[in-house]
């Protein structure tokens, strides 16, 4: 027994059985007693002893008690330590008592000797058990050691000597040398290292040495002595011509400077809903769709390139980013991102599209984020992260060429890379279509949104 379960919790208790006990009789049994204990037993129960101080005495354990009945677990436990053990016949009326019995404080010392690591009479360690965690001090080679479940062992002298330095510092887990911080910071060229309030609240300064940077300047003053502003040498561009004639740069669609990337606000969209409503302010877009089965309103922004025509940007490097909402969460399908300009009313059923595109679908109130190669879709469900699509959200979405990866304000919410689109994406998209006759829909967007693609 490791602990202290079998301790009696009752003083000097007597009785006596009802009926026989057989010494055929093996554990475990019931046996009835004419007067029930007035203790609760503890889980390991208890010893018991029939006809004590008798040649018959024999000693048993109660493990349960119920009322007046008890249930004998073992018997024949030996009546002394190292004694034999020996069952013996008991009649009715045989006296039984509860009392400090050998067993008891064998349990006790085996209970405490199991937290302990002794050789002989010298202990070597103590475990302590704490609901959840275990504990153990141990001594080695004259130091003593702490160790938990979910610390490494760790000495005294170790925590001795970390507790005298933590007044320096280590650059890095793998430095092997602590130090103070003035002296781990070593200044090079150009830096000058100071210690404010010395033997004070000290702070180390670092500052530029404007005594020594202009030293390491040489090549840039040997440069500038040599080449003033009228100098030749400054004054010939990379192109070779003369930096005092006139400089142009091409400039594409509505006189932008051409660059490596096109940048469109969605200002710029376009906003129809046939046979519904489609209005703008200055910084919004609302869509009102007709009250039919399959009515689209829709916000577009058609993508082109420096020469002025349509293109896919499936190969481009195309992101958007925009903020929406719905008014309603049922009988709708809606679509923001990019996709095929000839989008329709019948495009999108069911959550279901095959048209080149990337971004993110509605089925009233459910969102999925989406790819299709123009035949076939890979659609995820991100309810569970976004569940009101009748909330404003920023939605955003990137695509490689491989990957497709989105956004929901600000934060990721999944990417896809199959049946990905791999042509006709010539126009970002913010659309809803009436899902069921005589339910008109809405869709809101703000101009602040962008896209972008590669030129």
């Amino acid at each position: 027994m490791t602990d202290f379960t079998t301790t009696p919790l009752e003083n000097q208790f007597e009785t006596q059985i009802v009926g026989e006990i057989s010494s055929a009789s093996t554990a475990p049994f019931d046996i009835t007693v004419k007067k029930a204990i007035s203790f609760t037993p503890a889980s390991g129960g208890f010893y018991a002893t029939l006809e004590p101080g008798t040649s018959k005495e024999e000693v048993m354990k109660i493990s349960a008690v119920s009322g007046t009945t008890w249930t004998v677990s073992e018997r024949g436990i030996a009546t002394a330590k190292g004694g034999a053990a020996t069952t013996t016949t008991h009649g009715g009326g045989s006296k039984i008592i509860i009392s400090n019995n050998w067993s008891n404080f064998d349990d006790i010392a085996t209970a405490i000797a199991s937290k302990l690591d002794n050789t002989g009479e010298t202990v070597t360690a103590f475990d302590l058990k704490v609901t959840g965690t275990d504990w153990r001090i141990r001594e080695d080679s004259g130091d003593m050691k702490f160790t938990d479940d979910s610390q490494a062992e760790v000495s005294l002298a170790t925590l001795a000597a970390a507790a005298g330095v933590d007044d320096k510092t280590k650059v890095s887990n793998a430095d092997t040398t602590s130090d103070y911080l003035g002296d781990k910071i070593v200044a090079t060229n150009g830096i000058k290292e100071t210690i404010t309030s010395p033997a004070g609240d000290e702070k180390l300064q670092l500052e530029i040495d404007t005594t020594t940077l202009p030293a390491n300047l040489d090549e840039a003053n040997t440069f500038f002595g040599a080449t003033d502003i009228t100098g030749a040498e400054a004054e010939t561009l990379t192109d070779g011509s003369d930096a005092s004639s006139k400089h142009y740069h091409k400039s594409g669609a509505n006189n932008e400077l051409l660059s490596q990337r096109r940048n469109w606000s969605l200002s710029r969209c376009t906003d129809t809903a046939t046979g519904g409503t489609a209005t703008e302010s200055d910084y919004a877009y609302y869509i009102l769709t007709q009250a039919a089965n399959n009515a689209l309103g829709i916000i577009q922004l058609k993508t082109y390139l420096a020469s002025g025509n349509f293109v896919s940007v499936h190969d481009k490097n195309p992101a958007f980013h925009a903020s929406c909402f719905y008014d309603a969460a049922t009988a709708q399908e809606g679509f923001i991102g990019y996709v095929d300009e000839g989008v329709a009313g019948t495009s999108l059923e069911n959550s279901v599209m095959t048209l080149d595109h990337f971004g993110f679908v509605i089925e009233d109130g459910t969102l999925y984020i989406s790819c299709a190669d123009g035949s076939t879709q890979t659609k995820i469900d991100i309810s569970g992260t976004i569940a009101d699509i009748a909330t404003p959200h920023d939605y955003c979405a990137t695509f490689d060429g491989t990957t497709a990866t989105f956004y929901v304000d600000g934060a990721s919410v999944g990417t896809i890379a199959t049946h990905v689109p791999n042509g006709d994406l010539d126009s970002f998209s913010a659309l809803v279509i009436a899902d069921a006759t005589g339910a008109a829909k809405v869709i809101r967007m703000l101009k602040e949104g962008w896209v972008s693609y590669d030129l």
